[in-house]
C-alpha cells in the first residue's frame, strides 16, 4: 500500500494513459483507497492500492515530470535540428572542400583555410575526412 499524506486542495493524480489495461489481471483493475489518518484539522493520510504498473504521483510530483518530459521532447527536437543543419552544412562544406583540393593554383594562405576547415570536419565526422594531403 502506498500511503501519501495530503493537506487541504492537494491532489493525488492516477495516471493511467500509458498503461495497456488489457494486460492487467481483473484483481489488478481495482484501485483500493483507504483514508489511513486525519491528522489535525487539515491533514489526511490516505493509502492506495493500486498495481504497480499504474503511476500514481502527488500533483506537483507529476507536474514536474510532465515538465521534463516536455522539456527533453523539445531538446530531442533541437538536437535533431541542428542535426539536420549540420548535415546540410557537411554536405555542402565537403563539395567546396573537394573543388578547392583540386586547384592547383590554390595559394599558401588558401591552403591553411582548407587545413583550417579540415581539422574542423574531422571534429564533426571523424570517420568521413582525411587530410588534404591524404586526399591526393
Amino acid at each position: 500500500m502506498l500511503v501519501l499524506q495530503r493537506s487541504i486542495d492537494e491532489t493525488i493524480v492516477i495516471d493511467l494513459r500509458d498503461v495497456d489495461l488489457s494486460r492487467l489481471k481483473d484483481i489488478d483493475k481495482v484501485l483500493a483507497v483507504t483514508l489511513v489518518a486525519i491528522r489535525g484539522s487539515d491533514k489526511a493520510r490516505i493509502g492506495l492500492e493500486v498495481p504497480k504498473q499504474i503511476p500514481v504521483h502527488r500533483r506537483e510530483v507529476f507536474d514536474a515530470i510532465k515538465r521534463d518530459g516536455v522539456r527533453k521532447q523539445f531538446e530531442e527536437v533541437g538536437k535533431s535540428t541542428k542535426s539536420a543543419k549540420l548535415e546540410k552544412l557537411l554536405a555542402v562544406v565537403e563539395r567546396v572542400f573537394n573543388h578547392l583540393h583540386d586547384l592547383p593554383e590554390l595559394t599558401r594562405e588558401g591552403r591553411e583555410l582548407l587545413e583550417q576547415a579540415t581539422a574542423a570536419l574531422k571534429v564533426a565526422e571523424p570517420h568521413k575526412w582525411d587530410a588534404p594531403e591524404d586526399r591526393r
